[in-house]
């Protein structure tokens, strides 16, 4: 678990610092499962990381969060924690959201960077208290829904166009 954030302000992701990212390079030489870490710059996620090769033309993956155990890009694990501990209002743990990069082919002018994007979806809790509870702090909020809302999943981040992943070991209460 990394200790990165992603903030949600304004139905918009943004980059905190700080979070993981594995990166694949299809080349003559393949990169499997490099960490780069984001650094913000005037607004901007960047990151930098040690690759075998990656020539002009050469495809570039990623995803988040990083996890050393993936070595496959065709099988990435990510996860969705059942558990998800939030310390301030309008952000949330980075490793509840899974997010893969779009195929990206290294160019000349390295004029665009990877493009995120999010594997699920956000459940947003507008919590109110009238005066006589305003002292009081919300603990926990609990979903019962007979559907999964929380689980792993093996994912192919080589494939242009993801549609859809599959939940596996998961329980609901």
């Amino acid at each position: 678990t990394t200790e990165g954030r992603v903030a949600f302000d304004n139905y918009r992701y943004s980059w905190e610092g700080g979070e993981q990212l594995g990166l694949f390079v299809e080349s003559q030489t393949p990169t499997h499962n490099a960490l780069a870490t984001v650094e913000v710059r005037d607004g901007q996620g960047y990151c930098t990381s040690v690759v075998e090769r990656a020539d002009v033309g050469d495809t570039l993956y990623g995803y988040t969060p990083y996890s050393a155990n993936n070595s496959d890009a065709q099988a990435v694990r990510l996860v969705v924690p059942s558990e998800q501990n939030v310390a301030r209002a309008g952000e949330f743990p980075q490793n509840a959201m899974p997010m893969v990069a779009e195929p990206y082919i290294i160019t000349a002018e390295n004029d665009q960077g990877l493009l995120f994007q999010p594997l699920g979806g956000i459940l947003c809790f507008n919590i109110y208290a009238t005066s006589k509870y305003q002292s009081e702090r919300v603990v926990s909020v609990r979903y019962a829904t007979s559907k999964p809302l929380s689980g792993e999943c093996d994912y192919d981040i080589i494939q242009a166009e993801p549609k859809q992943i599959a939940v596996v070991d998961y329980s609901v209460e």
